[in-house]
């Protein structure tokens, strides 16, 4: 594997080494990983916390895997962000 990377690193263009940035670490797990390392919804009970003391005041943005909002924590009336994970939204 080392190897591999040396390899890459030194790659000739031009007669200039070429820099190729290569994640260090869980680049391939998933890969060398079971399926169901990934896959937590069947093998993994999810614990919520108290959510009383939060209220959403408006929708700030989303992304592949969840949506964030703006909210006030109303025990103290603190400015939070609220990320909330879409049903399904693995690893792999």
């Amino acid at each position: 594997m080392e190897e591999e990377k040396d390899k890459q690193l030194e790659q000739a263009k031009d007669g200039k080494k070429q820099v190729v940035a290569l994640p260090k670490y869980y680049a391939k797990i998933c890969e060398e990983m079971p399926p169901e390392y990934a896959d937590y919804t069947k093998n993994y009970e999810i614990q919520y916390g108290n959510i009383e003391k939060y209220e959403i005041v408006r929708k700030i943005g989303r992304g592949k895997y969840s949506e964030v909002y703006e909210g006030i924590r109303t025990d103290d009336d603190q400015k939070v962000v609220i990320k909330i994970l879409k049903p399904g939204s693995a690893l792999c």
